[in-house]
């Protein structure tokens, strides 16, 4: 038996960053040489257990920016002005593009177009509620209002 710790998961043997002892030829034979694991010394296991240290330190400063930015633009209003037919429709769809844009001036926070959860095609006049993702659990809502350029 040898000892591994392991440096990517492998299902129903170990999660990423478990030492476990395998057999040796299982070890030699697979493990190693497909990078799934490492000899687990001393210091592997110390410089592993570090650089965990480092990811739990990094994972808590990007939730507190998330939480930064989801009290800043949670319940907020932003407005784009477009051209309309009389009877209110846009002539064209207003595009997650024009949306971040408007984000970016009023907050000064770059969004990619994958963090915006639209109600649907915008083509009318009106508030439309849009949804901005930070993440995988962090979300705020805001209010998109569209402005008439011919009418209000």
């Amino acid at each position: 038996m040898i000892k591994v710790i392991f440096l990517k998961k492998v299902n129903q043997v170990a999660n990423e960053g478990e030492v476990k002892e395998v057999s040796n030829g299982y070890a030699m034979n697979y493990l190693l040489p497909q990078g799934l694991a490492g000899l687990a010394t001393p210091v592997k296991i110390r410089l592993w257990e570090q650089k965990n240290i480092q990811q739990q330190h990094q994972q808590k400063q990007q939730e507190h920016k998330f939480r930064k930015w989801q009290s800043l633009i949670n319940g907020q209003i932003i407005e784009i002005i477009a051209k309309t037919s009389p009877a209110g429709k846009l002539f064209a769809s207003v595009t997650t593009t024009q949306i971040i844009d408007q984000i970016y001036k009023k907050f000064d926070l770059q969004l990619s177009t994958k963090q915006l959860e639209l109600p649907g095609n915008i083509k009318t006049v009106g508030e439309h509620q849009i949804t901005v993702l930070f993440g995988s659990s962090h979300q705020a809502k805001i209010i998109l209002k569209i402005l008439s350029l011919n009418h209000d």
